[in-house]
């Protein structure tokens, strides 16, 4: 099994963030589930589906003083390509901790994660 990582970096090189089995029914009050995104303004997210899954993904923030994840409004969600195939979604996530929950898709996924500035691009 290849190993996760919980701090971005910088596109175009990515990291793998998760490697799920199923949908998530999990604790979304735990801290050390997030991905890092601190000196980041966006966040790249691949999903490479296990077999003909279809996962659909909730980018979830984190919050300090309700002690857990939090969904944007509107949220940050992507539905899945079709079975099987993978897709790629980025979106402002202003160097906040945020988890890509899988809330669809039977068969789990791997999550690969990158950043980017606009500001500072190099």
């Amino acid at each position: 099994m290849v190993e996760t990582q919980s701090s971005i970096v910088k596109a175009p090189d990515y990291i793998l963030y998760r490697q799920t089995i199923d949908k998530d029914t999990g604790d979304i009050t735990d801290k050390r589930l997030g991905l890092n995104c601190s000196n980041y303004q966006y966040a790249n997210i691949q999903i490479v589906p296990n077999g003909t899954s279809n996962p659909t993904i909730n980018i979830l923030f984190w919050s300090e003083a309700l002690g857990m994840f939090v969904e944007a409004n509107p949220e940050v969600s992507r539905s899945g390509a079709g079975p099987g195939i993978g897709y790629e979604f980025s979106f402002e996530c202003y160097g906040r901790i945020i988890f890509a929950y899988v809330v669809a898709g039977i068969g789990g996924c791997d999550i690969y994660a990158s950043g980017f500035n606009l500001r500072h691009p190099y």
